[in-house]
């Protein structure tokens, strides 16, 4: 009787140290991939949410910053030039 005892606790063990596995999984993927701690450890760039205005005349372009994250400067570039027509058959 003694045999079945024992297969029964490790049994138990098994299972419990199945549930602490899969716990520590889900766990430890949320914490990477909540877009905040994760991608400071996973060295990813955010992308920053914002709310832009953009108004366009034939002399000027005014980019307003409505609400949301920050933009850095640094990186921004704003590039323009002649929009010509598209060649016959060499459309979209």
């Amino acid at each position: 009787m003694g045999g079945r005892r024992a297969q029964a606790d490790t049994v138990g063990t098994v299972f419990l140290v199945g549930v602490v596995v899969a716990t520590v999984a889900v766990g430890g993927g949320a914490l990477l991939t909540d877009g905040s701690i994760g991608d400071e450890l996973s060295g990813a760039v955010q992308t920053p949410l914002a709310d832009l205005s953009v108004s366009v005349t034939p002399v000027d372009l005014s980019v307003t910053h409505e609400g949301g994250n920050a933009i850095p400067l640094d990186p921004l570039a704003v590039v323009g030039g002649e929009r010509r027509p598209t060649p016959p058959g060499r459309g979209d």
